[in-house]
């Protein structure tokens, strides 16, 4: 998809050096446990200064022409440290796009990468939109793998979805950004109607999926009173590589073949998915996924082919049930005290029961807000469900679900939550011993890295903090006050019971100096990078995880000189 030409030098040597940890000490509960010189890191004894000499850190330039960067093997012993960050990836180029889409369905083109850099739980988004000429400029770190996926403002071309390894340098115009065109999509083409609908459904969501669920198109509305429901194009190499019911593949039909003009592919050719999402006309309608058994028919013109849904009547994909259907209503109550939990999210998932494509069953998801009172109430066809509620972020409390059949017998439902469990410890000054005199405490979930809750340190007894989370794995990171001087301290925790982390002292505080630099796109003398952030990690393989985490050790902004001065532990801070 890309060719490039390098525009680093020999910076980049400096950014993506690596060591390998040092092994493990003796198991341990606390500091006290270990001996002189060594910390009690994640169960085990540790040397401290060896820890320190082989941080990893995640640089993010405020410039959005400069791309964040990974350095490893950063030595916070040193009393000075300079980074130095490579000149982005430069993707410049212009999208191609196919004969049928006009100009201007060229404004805008979105552009979205995603990567995965070394540190456990960090991805890298950015996104990109073209200008009114399909024209692009897009800066990303170098030598880092990225997930594409590139759509038109209008669904005239299958979107771009590919897996690259950027490369430093200049793409080529010529190869960089081009849409599947003529005969490498495929065109879904139909409407969407209700049951017992005259008319084709006006402001229904449509999207093409493949069979694993990953979407193969941009997502339209359906317009009111339009002939034309949908035409949404797709890449066709992908939608014939979905594997089939016997486990084989696709293959384009050879037209002289066909019968009448189209050729039906049964056996090992997979069907697709179509997700229809609520329309404004029907906003109790769900999200439900029809499976399509792909029906393709050449084009005459010798383009792509064609996947029509328009029946007889002109109406194409009927959803398989009927507006409304049967309530689904009760209250979301709290475990304990039975206290009604306004905001708690309800959700409906399970198999739809109707004619047509879902007389065995259609996947169906439904979700909903439960109101000040705890209230709730979804409309659902026939069928076999989970009834599943969210607790409101923060309440402290744990998902939880129950199957239930529609139509339900009998009065509302009482859906509770389940109960979370308490995390508790107290933080301790390294130097005196004594309870923190403040600072503030947060829980990071690690199955997605999503912040689950915060507490402040001595509200409930000097030094101590209290949470109450569902069960889960979690990161915990101890922020002291800032005029301690004293750097953060994190632990990763798995809790499926109520749990005391019970003393942890916190770090002596020493302090790391240095500036970040960044070499420019035009290739020149590197430049100080302005108000950047800074996080510092240690990985760690953690015996409660059965996985390495990355725990932050320190953290920081470069001011407007590309200068940083924070807090690190000190080399010294084990007894």
């Amino acid at each position: 998809m890309r060719s490039s030409r390098s525009l680093i030098g020999p910076l980049a040597a400096l950014v993506f050096a690596g060591c390998p940890q040092p092994p493990p000490s003796p198991k341990c509960q606390r500091d006290s446990d270990c001996p002189a010189g060594e910390a009690c890191l994640e169960g085990s004894c540790r040397s401290l200064t060896q820890v320190l000499q082989n941080l990893s850190a995640v640089v993010v330039p405020s410039d959005p022409t400069l791309a964040p960067a990974e350095v490893r093997a950063v030595d916070a012993t040193a009393p000075y440290v300079d980074f130095f960050l490579p000149a982005p990836q430069l993707l410049r180029g212009a999208f191609a796009l196919p004969s049928t889409c006009s100009p201007g369905e060229l404004l805008p083109i979105r552009l979205r990468f995603t990567g995965h850099p070394f540190i456990p739980l960090l991805d890298w988004t950015f996104f990109f939109v073209s200008d009114g000429a399909g024209r692009l400029v897009a800066a990303l770190p170098s030598g880092e793998s990225f997930d594409e996926w590139a759509e038109p403002a209008l669904p005239c071309a299958a979107p771009i979805a590919a897996t690259d390894r950027a490369q430093p340098g200049l793409v080529d115009p010529a190869t960089a950004f081009a849409f599947p065109t003529g005969a490498d999509a495929l065109t879904v083409l139909g409407n969407v109607s209700a049951p017992g609908a005259a008319a084709p459904l006006a402001g229904a969501t449509v999207t093409v999926k493949s069979a694993t669920g990953a979407p193969l198109s941009a997502t339209v509305v359906t317009p009111a009173g339009a002939a034309l429901g949908f035409a949404l194009p797709v890449p066709l190499a992908q939608t014939l590589a979905q594997p089939g019911g016997d486990g084989g593949s696709c293959a384009l039909p050879d037209p002289g073949s066909c019968d009448g003009g189209s050729c039906e592919i049964l056996g090992a050719c997979a069907s697709i998915v179509l997700e229809v999402g609520p329309s404004a006309e029907q906003p109790l309608l769900p999200t439900v996924d029809l499976p399509i058994v792909a029906r393709m028919a050449p084009s005459p013109d010798g383009g792509g082919p064609t996947l029509a849904l328009l029946g007889q009547d002109g109406l194409g994909v009927r959803l398989p049930f009927a507006p409304g259907g049967s309530t689904v209503a009760g209250e979301v109550v709290d475990p304990t005290t039975q206290a009604a939990l306004p905001g708690a999210e309800v959700t409906l998932d399970g198999q739809a029961m109707g004619g047509g494509v879902c007389g065995s069953g259609c996947p169906f998801h439904l979700t909903g807000i439960a109101d000040a009172a705890g209230e709730f109430s979804l409309a659902a066809p026939i069928g076999s469900y989970t009834l599943g509620v969210v607790p409101p972020p923060g309440s402290g409390l744990a998902p939880s679900s129950v199957p239930i059949t529609v139509p339900l017998q009998g009065p509302g439902i009482l859906l509770s939550a389940a109960p979370g469990i308490s995390l508790s410890g107290r933080a301790l000054d390294p130097a005196s011993g004594s309870p923190l005199g403040g600072g503030e405490v947060e829980l990071t979930d690690l199955s997605d890295g999503a912040l689950v809750g915060a507490a402040p340190i001595g509200a409930l007894a000097p030094g101590q903090f209290q949470l109450t989370v569902p069960p889960g794995k979690y990161l915990v990171e101890i922020h002291p006050p800032d005029a301690t001087g004293l750097p953060e301290r994190s632990l990763a925790v798995a809790a499926s019971t109520d749990t005391n982390l019970g003393d942890i002292p916190l770090y002596p505080g020493a302090r790391l100096e240095g500036s970040v630099f960044a070499e420019p796109l035009d290739g020149g003398a590197p430049l100080p990078a302005r108000f950047a952030s800074l996080r510092f990690f240690f990985l760690e393989e953690t015996e409660a995880l059965g996985a390495t985490v990355a725990l932050p050790i320190a953290a920081g902004l470069t001011d407007g000189e590309g200068h940083f001065s924070l807090a690190v532990p000190s080399a010294s801070a084990a007894q």
